[in-house]
């Protein structure tokens, strides 16, 4: 590769031509540039450096033009947006956050920022041109009111849907609650067979019944059919005659527990009132589906 030919232009004097295999007013090659940049994706700045013999501030500078160079031949990612995700995550100790918006069709990250907070969403709606914003149809993320108030601002015609993240993340937090009291029920009861199989289905009640181990499914029928002894229908799920609240949170054991359909349709599981093999009552413990009460819960 011999050296870039002078022109002498009547406008700039001499001057040195362009090439094909340069920048201009760079002096590394491309291919250069292009194999310091991949060596960046795979080592640190310093590393690259002493590898490739140029000063690490060198070694930014060229992988800042290489991305630049890479972005201008690409499409706009904000073009024929239809479904973004928001969210906010911490990415240091403390509450450092980062505001993070996603592209749900071609499953790609297409805008970051430091912080959270209608302020910062906002910056990524200023980006966008109005067709752009226009082609949005839904907005996912979970129930924080400051998306709202920025996705009602410049897309008003965007649907907020909740992430499927979330209402799993919801649901299992209210069954753990669920579960909690119920275990602080038996040990003020004074139940120590109740209070220790509960203290052990945390991720039992939370799995399917296909992927129990045989100690969580163990420790479920015995919650469910030791207080009253074996059901000759086999059947393992709760049932209730009080406490509404936690109806939900029965009938979801039944399903976890047990690997059949669950209850009939004639009887909705529900928590109650039962004898221990102590002789004291309980509300904790979860009689057969034989003694299942047909209150429907509110």
């Amino acid at each position: 590769m011999g050296p870039a030919p002078r022109v002498e232009c009547r406008v700039h004097g001499v001057v040195v031509s362009r090439v094909p295999w340069a920048e201009p007013g760079i002096r590394f090659t491309r291919d250069f540039e292009m194999e310091c940049t991949w060596l960046m994706t795979v080592a640190n700045r310093k590393t690259v450096s002493g590898f490739l013999h140029v000063a690490w501030r060198t070694a930014g500078d060229i992988a800042g033009r290489v991305v630049g160079r890479l972005e201008s031949g690409m499409p706009c990612m904000f073009d024929g947006l239809t479904a973004i995700g928001v969210d906010e995550t911490s990415h240091r100790k403390g509450h450092t956050y980062i505001t993070v918006v996603v592209d749900h069709e071609h499953k790609r990250v297409i805008w970051a920022h430091d912080g959270y907070g209608k302020q910062v969403l906002d910056l990524f709606f200023e980006e966008l041109t109005p067709e752009q914003r226009a082609s949005i149809r839904i907005v996912t993320g979970d129930g924080a009111r400051w998306i709202d108030s920025s996705v009602a601002g410049y897309c008003p015609n965007a649907e907020r849907v909740p992430d499927s993240f979330h209402i799993v993340s919801w649901m299992t937090d209210c069954l753990d609650r669920v579960r909690k009291r119920l275990w602080n029920q038996a040990r003020r009861a004074k139940d120590k067979t109740a209070a220790e199989a509960m203290k052990g289905l945390k991720y039992a009640v939370l799995g399917n019944p296909g992927d129990l181990t045989e100690r969580q499914s163990t420790a479920l029928a015995t919650l469910a059919g030791k207080p009253r002894g074996n059901s000759n229908d086999g059947s393992t799920g709760p049932a209730t005659r009080a406490s509404p609240r936690s109806s939900n949170y029965a009938g979801r054991s039944a399903g976890a527990g047990t690997a059949s359909s669950g209850p009939s349709d004639s009887a909705t599981p529900t928590r109650a009132w039962r004898r221990s093999t102590t002789g004291s009552k309980s509300p904790y413990a979860w009689p057969t589906a034989s003694t299942t009460s047909t209150t429907s819960s509110p």
